[in-house]
């Protein structure tokens, strides 16, 4: 007894699950948007395919929208040695979208050579100038230079060179549908029916004479003189009395002021009709002075030219 409780302590202490608080610094809610270890964020649906949208929209709320600590070591140290899952996923699917950034910074170039658009992957295993060439150095590597660059923490597994136990991520699996179970048709009988006979066409007479009636119908008789009315009906007669209109008195009207007026207006339209008369008079009586005036002028002109008296 003693020893099966030794056991499962010993058990109990070095097993330790892959979940959201075995690395600190991840921070996933264990939501079906990120993969086991809880810091990284799953693009991969329930039917294999890509959900492109995840990325911006279904994060943590860390920095791009990330679900871990970007500046903590333990996360840095998780990424660079065990890989996130997402590098798996992307070469299967030759898809960079398949992981998100900067999860995809981490993968090794080995896995990023392996997709025709590497879009940033392995981002933190090249070299980035003094940051490189801290103490811990940037990202997975360390160094001054493209050409001493070294893995800070040692190389992923499954890349050529590396040391650990570990084995290397795995991408997910995608469900295979399960076929269709065939169902052959039912068997069409094989026995031929038997033959059928049509009954005879000749005519069988019944053996009940129809009843024949013993007495003719009652015959109709027509009516030869049609009954008239016993009544003459009764005649409208109009009244003879005379239909009276009812009586109307018109308002006597004084016209007296409408004749003066009429006539008033006759005058002065008469005046009006005189003017082109009386204008015309007037122009032949200047007319007539304007003559003599001009021919006693003349006729006293020549008389003083000529002396005449």
């Amino acid at each position: 007894m003693l020893i099966s409780i030794s056991f499962l302590f010993i058990f109990s202490v070095v097993y330790v699950p892959s979940t959201k608080a075995a690395i600190p610094g991840c921070f996933c809610g264990g939501s079906s948007s990120c993969y086991s270890d809880g810091c990284t964020r799953k693009t991969i649906k329930a039917d294999g395919s890509i959900d492109y949208g995840l990325c911006g929209s279904a994060g943590c709320g860390g920095a791009y929208n990330c679900c871990y600590d970007t500046n903590g070591v333990d996360v840095t140290k998780y990424f660079c040695i065990q890989q996130p899952p997402c590098c798996a996923d992307m070469v299967a699917r030759n898809d960079p979208e398949a992981c998100c950034w900067p999860e995809r910074g981490y993968c090794h170039p080995f896995y990023c050579n392996q997709v025709s658009r590497p879009e940033r992957c392995g981002w933190y295993w090249s070299f980035h100038g003094e940051w490189s060439g801290r103490e811990l150095g940037y990202g997975c590597t360390k160094g001054t230079s493209d050409a001493d660059l070294k893995p800070v923490y040692g190389l992923p597994a499954g890349v050529p060179g590396a040391t650990h136990p570990t084995s290397p991520p795995q991408p997910t699996k995608i469900p295979t549908a399960k076929p269709t179970q065939y169902i052959p048709p039912t068997v069409i009988p094989t026995s031929i029916p038997t033959q059928y006979t049509p009954p005879p066409t000749t005519y069988i007479p019944p053996t009940v004479p129809p009843v024949v009636p013993t007495s003719p119908p009652s015959q109709f008789t027509i009516p030869t003189n049609p009954p008239l009315p016993t009544q003459m009906p009764t005649v409208f007669t109009a009244p003879k009395q005379g239909f009276a209109f009812p009586s109307w008195k018109l308002p006597v009207l004084n016209t007296e002021p409408l004749k003066i007026i009429a006539k008033s207006t006759i005058i002065q339209s008469e005046k009006v009709m005189n003017i082109p008369s009386e204008a015309t008079n007037k122009i032949i009586q200047l007319d007539s002075s304007l003559e003599f005036a001009i021919t006693s002028f003349i006729q006293k002109l020549i008389a003083d030219i000529f002396n005449i008296k």
